[in-house]
């Protein structure tokens, strides 16, 4: 089910709650900053080390890149290992394919899903 053309997004289940009663997923990124934050798999470690260093849960979006209604861009600086996905405009629900949690392991951070390919 995922692959090359999958894209991951990290938010809570609350966010995530909120978009499915919203009828399409906002993030408070895509008022800010004019985009949703996204990653291929193999850069999901160190987005997690980067800024979701002190959570113990969270949801993984799993999203077909082939359905998002919104523009998608390539974007970000090499050093952070992009360019990363970038969504500008609301994600629409049915371009999610699953959600994973993820949680908090015995070191104290985040642990990716074992269904989440590594690698490029």
């Amino acid at each position: 089910m995922t692959s090359h053309k999958t894209i991951y997004h990290i938010t809570s289940k609350a966010l995530w709650q909120r978009g499915v009663e919203l009828g399409a997923y906002h993030h408070e990124s895509l008022k800010t900053e004019g985009f949703i934050h996204a990653a291929y798999a193999h850069q999901l470690d160190g987005v997690i080390e980067r800024y979701f260093s002190n959570w113990t849960r969270a949801q993984i979006l799993c999203i077909d890149l082939s359905r998002v209604e919104a523009d998608v861009r390539l974007e970000g600086p090499a050093e952070h290992g992009g360019p990363f996905p970038h969504i500008y405009g609301p994600l629409n629900l049915d371009a999610v394919e699953r959600i994973l949690t993820a949680l908090s392991g015995e070191e104290g951070r985040l642990r990716l899903p074992a269904d989440i390919p590594q690698g490029k």
